[in-house]
């Protein structure tokens, strides 16, 4: 989504790096792909290191469930669907806001947690209010305590356009949520389809919506599911596996010249 002549110029700048390179690292497979097809580097220099996060810290509860949702004005049984993420086109925060009003036309009681701030912020409560979600959408700006947010809800979701591994996704897994995200670049390898959550095309709230709506009306669904995710990021995406990798491929790098 760069201007051309921008990502031109990162592009010709990666390609003369690459032959003084030992390894290219990347968060996601589908990352790899993409920087052999624009011709920067050899096969066998890529090595996929996750963008790992502390799994123990999102996966504990700080404050009771009932408590931030009484802060923020939510009821304590009501559905929850949660985003957190800067307000950028490239975050398509709108689609999101769109998605919404859907699923509120089918689970009336639900209600939205936009956690974040940004360009497109104002835009999104305008948008918000012109299609009828008014209070159900709470828009709280930045927050420090974004584990207790997601433990506080029932689903998390993802609009974004495009990403590299989105860590929110990871940090929703691992407060227990079921993911719905859109398929973009390194998410469908942080997101199981129909295990840990369900993944959709970007630029389709309508199909967002439709998944968040089965997770919202089932909620021992949304906890099996959650339960998965929880699981999977405990192994690939704990973020002292990611510094272990990264130690690794140091002295293997180090090996290779003779400095070890």
């Amino acid at each position: 989504y760069q201007p051309w002549p921008i990502r031109r110029v990162y592009i010709t700048l990666e390609r003369q790096l690459a032959p003084r390179t030992d390894f290219l690292f990347s968060v996601s497979r589908e990352d790899i792909g993409r920087g052999l097809r624009a011709g920067i580097g050899r096969a066998g220099q890529y090595r996929v290191v996750r963008s790992g996060i502390d799994v123990r810290a999102f996966a504990r509860r700080g404050k009771p469930r009932e408590a931030v949702r009484r802060a923020l004005g939510i009821p304590p049984s009501a559905p929850l669907v949660v985003t957190v993420g800067n307000f950028k086109a490239q975050k398509a925060p709108l689609d999101f806001v769109r998605a919404a009003a859907d699923v509120l036309r089918k689970v009336p009681a639900a209600w939205f947690v936009m956690a974040g701030d940004g360009e497109l912020k104002d835009e999104a409560h305008r948008l918000g209010d012109r299609l009828g979600l008014g209070p159900r959408l709470v828009l709280p700006g930045w927050r420090r305590d974004v584990a207790d947010l997601l433990h506080a809800a029932d689903v998390f979701a993802l609009s974004s356009l495009h990403e590299g591994l989105p860590r929110s996704v990871l940090q929703a897994a691992a407060a227990g949520l079921p993911v719905v995200a859109t398929a973009v670049n390194g998410t469908p390898e942080a997101v199981r389809e129909g295990v840990t959550g369900h993944l959709v095309p970007p630029c389709a709230p309508g199909r967002l919506a439709a998944r968040l709506i089965p997770l919202l009306r089932s909620r021992s669904r949304a906890r099996v599911m959650g339960r998965a995710g929880r699981a999977l990021v405990e192994g690939e995406f704990e973020i002292r596996n990611m510094l272990t990798r990264i130690e690794a491929l140091y002295e293997e790098a180090a090996a290779r010249k003779g400095l070890r």
